[in-house]
């Protein structure tokens, strides 16, 4: 299908800000919309696809790494043990991704859906929830050790783990970050503050997509196109606002910005989907 300039101008600078904004707040990967875009709309090869997808997921979280970090909002021996994990399974994605791909098609997309309406509901939920003190339980979270906060809960620990394993690997079969999910998850399981277990998420994510990256580049050496830089400014624009607004704004003002920027995120796909 062919698009004019023009078509293609309108649509990249708001995603570029979109897939930033989403990265900033919540962890979100680029994957969603990127591997769409550039696979059935800029027609592009699906490994290239989705080694761009994954690098643009690198640079995002390596701004938000110094971002999160410089205000103390991240779990370093948590984020660096599942990143850790989940880079090593993402070899195994990459190597079957390179091998034996096989598209999910539907499924997939709307599996995607499902956890970011699911996710978007439980961010606002917490909005509007009245909750024992978030600083309270996020001092004790802070103080505690690697192995202590493991050890606080095995079985969470344990499917937390898994989870890492999971998303590493289709990190690196697809593309798929899963610093969003790893965020949730540490919110829901282990009550760690919105912030707190976004920042952790980012650098699980940026170990993991870095490692996933690898192959991908080394393969398929990106030539950055116009639009390609265009996209990546964006996004990167995108990234700083939301990341910027995210260390400004209360924990109940936050989960209500990162529900209605995954609701903005679900409807940008779905009609994607539709039209495109």
């Amino acid at each position: 299908m062919i698009y004019s300039d023009l078509s293609i101008l309108l649509i990249t600078i708001p995603l570029g800000l979109l897939v930033g904004i989403a990265t900033g707040s919540v962890g979100q990967t680029a994957n969603a919309l990127i591997l769409p875009l550039l696979y059935i709309m800029w027609e592009e090869h699906i490994l290239v696809s989705i080694g761009a997808s994954l690098l643009i997921d690198v640079i995002n979280t390596a701004i938000l790494f110094v971002i999160y970090g410089k205000n103390k909002n991240i779990k370093y021996g948590v984020a660096i043990l599942l990143g850790s994990i989940g880079a090593a399974s993402s070899l195994l994605g990459s190597y079957i991704s390179f091998n034996y791909l096989i598209s999910l098609g539907g499924a997939l997309k709307i599996l995607i859906i499902i956890i970011l309406m699911i996710s978007a509901a439980i961010f606002i939920r917490r909005a509007f929830k009245k909750r024992p003190n978030i600083d309270e339980i996020q001092a004790k979270l802070d103080a505690m050790s690697l192995k202590d906060f493991i050890s606080s809960n095995k079985i969470k620990s344990i499917f937390i783990i898994l989870v890492a394993v999971i998303y590493g690997f289709l990190a690196g079969l697809l593309g798929v970050g899963g610093g969003f999910v790893m965020a949730l998850l540490l919110i829901l399981l282990f009550k760690m503050k919105t912030i707190k277990a976004t920042g952790t998420g980012i650098l699980y994510m940026l170990i993991m997509v870095s490692v996933a990256e690898i192959p991908y580049i080394a393969t398929y050496p990106l030539e950055i196109s116009y639009w390609g830089l265009l996209f990546g400014i964006s996004a990167i624009c995108g990234t700083i606002l939301s990341s910027l607004i995210a260390h400004r704004i209360s924990e109940k003002k936050l989960n209500l910005f990162a529900g209605s920027v995954l609701i903005i995120f679900i409807i940008i796909i779905i009609i994607q989907q539709i039209f495109l």
